[in-house]
């Protein structure tokens, strides 16, 4: 019996095994979840790690899938990451890269890339550099589909043609090279198989006819329908109909998909990033998002992850101005993606459309869980993407939640990370559950415009304003409510809101931010409040030092709260020139003190006893 040699590993041909090359191996040092591991064993399905910092040694199992979602969460790992290929993406994609997008001498030198051992990174920026000078053309697909697509420096856009109607796909270069590393290695290792394995025999010994194995034969039971006698039908024989009944084999019912879960945000650092690092994640989780909704896809934890780091267009007006050269790929590709009703939403929130940082929600969850909260009903009224509900401590797990986006992008996305809550993708203004919230929490949108809201309109409060009247009336008696907002809700010169406020809820307490806490997620310098209050039984006649002004020593008029409560302030208070030329209050940080320390230290002053309902 002949077979044919493995290949051997040479140095003539051993460039093009370093695609082969494991990106991980026993002994190597990761980061997951901010601590170190020592890999002990790498199986098939499996990653066995140890923690070295344990005097006692202490194991732990990730499946592969789990373990590279991991990595990906930590800078630390990129030496890792930055090899590991993409599996989980549709074939459409990988059918437009290479059959479309990528001539074949653009496909032979990613895969030379490839096997030189160059990482991700590397191939990511080679194809930018390819198609520095946007193109567009029109392909058939693998299916016969037809897709048209555009690339540009920064990745690709396009439209895929099929039988539900038409559906966007999209990548970003960076993000096509573990896609492309995936197709290359699967290509190797089918070559590698076929090089190294002899043509199998699968002819059989002959076996006697006795000993001839017979084909199970389908069991089956007959009954008799009609019996024609054949002197009556002039046949030499009788006519018989019979119903022949076969017993279908017994088949397992499909095993049930895992139900789907919330996301749970792990990473402090979500959302930081340039102008061009937030596109660039935004673009990807639209992308995404447009084509789980074709597949009517429930997102996977790995799909969340990617979802997750949306963060809006506040502080990317540029992307929106196509007069900006350098800003005029993005502009195409948004366009490109976005519908006009998406569009122009995403345009009209450029303005107002922040996300909080994890350090502030963190201390947030802190103070009201010191209140004695554990489980109940938890509104968050602008709820953006749902970044509050991602860092639901484990304590609080058992809440219901229920949350408003406008937005309609922002709010499917959020329905995709948080599949198990209760979400509307509207106005505020469209709901209404009066008394029914234990909790209420967020950061609610500002602006100088009020929202048409016909049992608010005669208040005449600016949209902030709105959210807290709005949201007493939805949170029961007893019940907290914790929002981020501007100072301007505790320092504007009118106490008219305050009033109202005071009238129906107890200040638990305020903590004044500095100017810069929402700077690296937000990209905006701003001072903001976090306000707690309890809703009373009744309103009352009552009007409190906080719902007026006082003078600080700098001369500027800020809440009394805060000028008997300096600590409450984390910053030093000052002033700054506005874009009108006069000086303005600020709260600059300390530069020896980081906010979720001073944040720590202020909750503690945060009073407030809260009761579950009977």
């Amino acid at each position: 019996e002949q077979t044919q040699p493995v290949k051997e590993i040479t140095a003539e041909n051993e460039q093009e095994n370093m695609i082969f090359r494991a990106p991980y191996a026993v002994g190597d040092t990761v980061y997951l979840d901010n601590t170190p591991f020592e890999i002990t064993e790498v199986g098939v399905l499996n990653v066995q790690l140890r923690d070295p910092a344990l005097r006692y040694p202490v194991f732990r199992a990730e499946s592969r899938e789990n373990f590279e979602r991991l990595l990906r969460r930590d800078e630390r790992n990129a030496v890792i990451t930055d090899y590991l290929p993409e599996r989980n993406r549709n074939d459409d994609l990988r059918d437009l890269l290479m059959n479309g997008i990528l001539t074949p001498d653009i496909r032979d030198e990613v895969r030379e890339l490839f096997r030189q051992g160059e990482g991700n990174a590397a191939i990511g920026a080679y194809l930018s550099n390819v198609f520095a000078a946007s193109d567009a053309d029109t392909m058939t697909l693998e299916d016969g589909t037809e897709a048209d697509f555009i690339t540009s420096r920064s990745g690709f856009q396009a439209q895929v043609h099929g039988e539900k109607g038409v559906h966007a796909l999209g990548l970003l270069w960076p993000d096509a090279a573990p896609v492309l590393r995936a197709v290359f290695l699967e290509e190797a290792q089918a070559q590698s198989r076929t090089q190294a394995q002899p043509e199998p025999d699968i002819s059989l010994p002959e076996q006697p006819a006795s000993e001839a194995t017979e084909p199970e034969q389908p069991q089956f039971t007959t009954e008799t329908v009609a019996v024609y006698p054949g002197d009556k039908n002039n046949l030499p024989y009788d006519v018989e109909i019979r119903t022949l009944r076969f017993d279908e084999p017994e088949h397992d019912p499909p095993a049930p998909l895992p139900p789907a879960e919330n996301f749970r945000i792990t990473d402090d650092n979500l959302g930081i990033g340039g102008a061009k690092a937030k596109f660039r994640a935004n673009m990807a989780a639209i992308n995404l998002l447009k084509e789980l909704e074709f597949e009517g896809a429930q997102a996977t934890p790995e799909q969340q992850e990617i979802l997750s780091r949306y963060v809006g267009w506040g502080g990317l007006a540029d992307a929106f101005d196509e007069s900006k050269d350098n800003w005029k790929d993005e502009f195409a590709e948004l366009y490109a993606t976005l519908s006009p009703e998406e569009y122009a939403a995403a345009r009209a929130s450029t303005l107002n459309a922040h996300y909080t940082s994890p350090t502030v929600i963190k201390a947030i969850y802190e103070a009201v869980g010191s209140m004695g909260f554990q489980t109940g009903n938890i509104l968050e009224p602008a709820m953006g993407v749902g970044n509050f509900f991602g860092m639901l401590p484990e304590s609080m797990e058992s809440s219901r939640l229920y949350g408003v986006e406008l937005d309609s992008i922002t709010g499917r996305i959020a329905k995709q990370l948080y599949p198990k809550a209760d979400i509307t993708v509207a106005g505020f203004e469209t709901t209404d559950r009066r008394d029914f919230f234990d909790l209420a929490i967020g950061n609610v949108p500002f602006g100088q415009y009020q929202v048409n809201d016909r049992a608010y309109n005669k208040l005449g409060f600016s949209i902030h304003d709105y959210f807290f009247a709005k949201t007493l009336d939805q949170v029961r008696p007893g019940g907290v409510i914790a929002f981020v907002t501007s100072r301007y809700t505790m320092d504007k010169q009118s106490p008219e809101v305050r009033k109202y406020i005071a009238q129906r809820a107890e200040l638990l307490g305020a903590i004044r931010l500095p100017n810069n806490a929402f700077k690296a997620n937000a990209g905006t310098e701003v001072v903001s409040d976090i306000i707690f209050l309890q809703k009373r039984d009744r309103p009352i006649d009552i009007e409190p030092d906080w719902v007026h002004l006082g003078e600080n020593k700098d001369g500027f008029s800020i809440n009394q709260y805060f000028i008997d409560n300096p600590e409450m302030v984390l910053g030093r208070q000052t002033s700054e020139s506005t874009q009108y030329g006069r000086q303005d209050f600020t709260v600059e940080p300390y530069e020896d003190l980081d906010l979720a320390t001073q944040l720590r230290y202020a909750i503690q002053n945060i009073g407030g006893k809260y009761e579950a309902a009977e």
